[in-house]
């Protein structure tokens, strides 16, 4: 319908609430998975970086043992004895290295669960802006176009700080290829969703 274009940030926490409510709390479960991933990839580099940082000390002290060690050696024919300080470093060394490895592993894991969990919320974020646009075209497209304004101008506007400069980026993709596939998708899926919500309202 046509008059007064409502506030863009208004319209959208509304539509929030509404019509675009289930992939909304789906886009809010990513997103806060995707947060709890980053944690995890944080405290895991924190114990790798502390682990090789006690790696290097371990190994130090060792090399110093032996080094002790040979140079009491009166011959060559000497038999090496390691004394139980230096076989004690050793066994601390081996179960360093081992924790260094396993959570190295697991950091490659989060890590590639951090990439899977930012993909989810970028979809999720593409179709509720998409079902909010078609939405917003359908409700004030007339007005839009009195006062001059663009369908999309106010994309800013439903993004935190964090997200604006993610947000600006994926406009510009979808601005320059608007025959995109995950735009078709996301699109799609709203032209869908609408039709689907005029069949219940008129039945």
């Amino acid at each position: 319908s046509g008059g007064v274009l409502p506030n863009r940030e208004e319209a959208f926490e509304h539509f929030k609430r509404e019509g675009g409510a289930e992939v909304n709390r789906v886009l809010n479960e990513n997103k806060a998975a995707l947060k709890e991933k980053k944690r995890q990839s944080r405290v895991l580099a924190g114990v790798i970086n502390a682990t090789k940082e006690e790696m290097d000390r371990v190994t130090a002290a060792v090399e110093a043992k032996k080094e002790a060690r040979l140079a009491e050696l009166q011959s060559e024919e000497e038999q090496e004895v390691i004394d139980e300080e230096e076989f004690a470093l050793l066994k601390q060394v081996r179960g360093l290295k081992g924790r260094y490895r396993a959570s190295f592993e697991e950091l490659r894991s989060v890590k590639s669960e951090v990439e899977y969990c930012t993909r989810l919320v970028s979809q999720c974020r593409q179709r509720l802006v998409a079902e909010f646009e078609h939405f917003y075209a359908e409700q004030y497209g007339g007005a839009d176009a009195k006062n001059g304004n663009a369908a999309g101008g106010g994309d800013m506007l439903l993004f935190d700080d964090q997200e604006k400069f993610e947000s600006l980026q994926m406009q510009r993709l979808l601005e320059e290829h608007p025959d995109s596939c995950a735009f078709y998708n996301a699109k799609k899926y709203a032209d869908r969703r609408y039709h689907a919500q005029l069949q219940h309202q008129g039945s």
